[in-house]
């Protein structure tokens, strides 16, 4: 007997609703609600009927993370979210996992229209068979290409302004916790604007790297 979509809501946990829009990716799913369904349909081996003709006529933006087991990727995918859904936009979010993707990946996905666009915040691979970028793709934080555009901050002032900010309250040793080794950059800017400042008024600190998921576990 063939698995309902019921089934599924059941078994996640959450509304007929959500699994509805979660198949179609037509509208928003959170983060947590996605991810429960993707187990739902893995353990009762839901298979849909037929493929969604309409997925060519949605605005369906991709959002690529390396991970979401930071709390700062998974709010700022909610409110990239709600940005596009006001503008018109559908979005699917996309893990690499730190597994640096080839940019034909995404071309290939834009030439079928199954996007209209793509975010990152990871390490894209751009070959010379990818050609001229037709794809609209914004990245931030990390300078993939001078064809891409880039949001950034400054992380190296920061980094200062952060450590000119503990020296206020006069420690004499520091310890600077760092996210996952593979997610040093763009980070590391940051870290070496504090470390410029340390040295300077020599202050002794120690850098040390914790995983977003071991920070969760230790709070």
């Amino acid at each position: 007997m063939a698995v309902t979509i019921k089934e599924i809501a059941k078994k996640a946990g959450v509304s007929i609703a959500t699994v509805s829009r979660y198949l179609n990716q037509n509208g928003y799913v959170g983060i947590d609600s996605a991810l429960k369904i993707k187990e739902a349909i893995k353990k009762l081996g839901y298979k849909p009927k037929n493929a969604i003709s309409a997925k060519t006529e949605l605005n369906l933006i991709e959002i690529n993370f390396s991970q979401i087991n930071n709390p700062f990727y998974s709010e700022l995918y909610e409110y990239l979210a709600t940005i596009l859904q006001d503008k018109g936009y559908d979005c699917i979010l996309h893990l690499d996992h730190y597994q640096e993707q080839d940019m034909q990946y995404y071309l290939d996905k834009y030439k079928q229209k199954k996007i209209v666009g793509l975010l990152t915040s990871s390490p894209i691979q751009i070959s010379k068979k990818s050609g001229k970028l037709n794809l609209p793709v914004v990245s931030f934080d990390r300078v993939i290409s001078p064809q891409i555009p880039t949001v950034q901050s400054n992380n190296y002032d920061a980094g200062m302004q952060i450590a000119k900010s503990v020296l206020k309250q006069k420690k004499k040793k520091v310890i600077i916790i760092a996210g996952s080794k593979e997610d040093y950059y763009p980070i590391s800017d940051r870290i070496k604007g504090m470390m410029c400042v340390f040295n300077t008024f020599d202050v002794k600190f120690d850098l040390r790297s914790i995983s977003a998921r071991e920070s969760i576990i230790a709070s």
